[in-house]
């Protein structure tokens, strides 16, 4: 793999305009038109910027009201440039489209407190969703039969 000598995409500042101050980017990804979906967990905003780094639109922010977050941990693309984000405390997905628009919140049953810890988001909109894949460990690992990890399977919606 060769890395290029110049950054295909760049934004942010240090100081300036509120919508280039990033503070904790959970993910980013490209939309079809070339533009960018970053999911920045400070403002918990995802904020969209041309593929030349002008920010375009920003959507979401902290809380419990429609299409806000608590902790904002994942974001997917989705074909038609649906945006998924994972939030989490509980785990649920919020749905955007990328012009802005909240469409709805989906909430996991059974529920998860914390983030999935693996998977993510089908092109059908199928969330897969893993807790733990071992048990916790025992105290005495000094006897196999006490130490008997095993795998839980994913959890599909």
């Amino acid at each position: 793999m060769t890395l290029a000598e110049e950054p295909s995409f760049s934004v942010g500042t240090a100081e300036g305009d509120d919508a280039y101050m990033l503070y904790f980017v959970r993910g980013a990804n490209r939309l079809s038109d070339g533009s960018v979906a970053i999911l920045d967990n400070g403002p918990g905003q995802i904020r969209i910027f041309s593929g030349e780094g002008v920010h375009l639109r920003s959507m979401g922010g902290h809380g419990d009201g429609p299409g806000e977050f608590r902790i904002g941990r994942y974001i997917w693309v989705l074909p038609g440039d649906t945006l998924w984000v994972g939030d989490y405390r509980p785990w649920r997905f919020h749905i955007f489209s990328s012009s802005g628009e909240f469409s709805r919140t989906v909430n996991l049953d059974p529920q998860y407190f914390n983030a999935s810890e693996g998977g993510g988001i089908l092109a059908n909109g199928t969330s897969v969703n893993m807790r733990s894949p071992f048990s916790a460990p025992r105290d005495d690992f000094q006897h196999p039969e006490l130490c008997s990890s095993k795998p839980m399977p994913p959890t599909v919606r």
